[in-house]
């Protein structure tokens, strides 16, 4: 009888201190900075199995003492997927691709939940376990709007995600385009936001033309019938100059904190890079301004690299599965380094870079640095 006693009070202890562990870990509320690291090895494999000496990581180059959490916290996920008028091909691929989510990205234990923006911003699902009505809210997508407000919708997922950070990893994962048009908020306030909440994006996008070009039943929906037409308010059908970046461009809201981008904007963008920042340190406004001027050619891969996760583009049906795929299976091969800021200067960039400790040829994949805000 004593021995049941015993062996129930060491249960109950090893669970408080797991739940414990995870509290003290994933909580929005702390100071803690995430470092969500992807390691591969010279072949491009994923680096499973490393421990925490295998690790080191500096803060301005200084070493600084960690914890390490592995890829099997669960994922609370929002996808953030654009629906502007003219995204119709690119919608009809995205219908085909919600059986994927639970599988292949959030698993049986994480949950998912669904905003669409193009003008403005909308709730399509809440937080549900696992990929439950993930398929029908895929399936309800359908073109509306003409803006692309990008900022408002990512923060708009970030704000979803901060009351569930306790024992989750929060992760958004955004289809669309690659730019804002016509958001309120600015890059700087959306870039902050994912900073403070260590929330890790991934962004897969595409261009308007080529998409459309790539479907072979594009020509129906010029039909009056179709749910994919492109209706325009006056009515006149247009063809788009062969440079645009996008379907059919529309005039900057007067919000709009960027410019529309004309030719393909896909050069090298001069964002922050993993490892070491190419930036250095300095002052955090000059940091934000080189960001802002970036993001308006590419907005979703300054936000990817700030935070360690990636940028893929599709075009085709086969391309964006391959990239859910991609994903999916990075997310679950991941490690966390977690630590306490040794220094809080509002007015600093700080540079953060993690070495491995062996052998070979590794590469490693990070969120390039982190600043603090005066709040915090």
């Amino acid at each position: 009888m004593i021995r049941q006693v015993l062996a129930s009070l060491l249960s109950l202890l090893i669970i408080s201190s797991s739940v414990l562990a995870q509290d003290l870990t994933f909580r929005s509320q702390s100071p803690l900075v995430i470092a969500h690291t992807t390691v591969r090895d010279e072949k491009g494999l994923y680096a499973n199995g490393l421990n925490a000496e295998d690790f080191t990581l500096l803060v301005d180059g200084k070493p600084v003492r960690f914890d390490l959490d592995y890829s099997f916290v669960p994922i609370s996920l929002v996808l953030v997927v654009e629906t502007c008028r003219d995204c119709g091909a690119a919608i009809k691929k995205l219908r085909k691709i919600g059986s994927l989510i639970e599988p292949l990205v959030t698993g049986e234990r994480g949950e998912v939940a669904m905003i669409r923006y193009s003008s403005n911003v909308r709730q399509v699902q809440p937080f549900l376990r696992g990929g439950v009505g993930i398929g029908d809210s895929f399936a309800t997508l359908k073109p509306d709007g003409t803006g692309a407000v990008l900022y408002d919708a990512l923060a708009e997922a970030v704000q979803m995600l901060t009351p569930r950070l306790r024992g989750k990893r929060g992760v958004i994962l955004h289809i669309g385009e690659s730019i804002d048009r016509g958001s309120q908020r600015s890059f700087k306030e959306t870039a902050t936001l994912l900073e403070q909440n260590n929330i890790l994006l991934y962004s897969v996008t595409y261009s308007r033309l080529r998409t459309a070009f790539t479907d072979k039943n594009s020509w129906k929906d010029r039909t009056e019938d179709s749910e994919f037409r492109e209706k325009h308010p006056d009515g006149i059908m247009r063809t788009p100059p062969a440079d645009a970046p996008y379907g059919f461009p529309d005039a900057p809201s007067p919000h709009s904190t960027g410019d529309i981008v004309n030719g393909p904007g896909n050069a090298r963008m001069p964002g922050p890079a993993s490892g070491p920042s190419r930036m250095g340190d300095g002052n955090l406004g000059g940091i934000i301004a080189l960001l802002s001027n970036a993001a308006k050619k590419n907005a979703s891969a300054e936000f990817t690299k700030l935070t360690g996760g990636e940028t893929i583009g599709f075009n085709r049906q086969n391309a964006l599965e391959r990239a859910i795929a991609q994903i999916g299976e990075e997310l679950h091969s991941q490690y966390a380094l977690s630590f306490p800021p040794p220094v809080t200067d509002p007015e600093r960039y700080y540079r953060l870079e993690i070495r491995l400790n062996r052998n070979g040829k590794y590469q490693v994949r990070t969120r390039p640095g982190y600043w603090m805000t005066a709040g915090e």
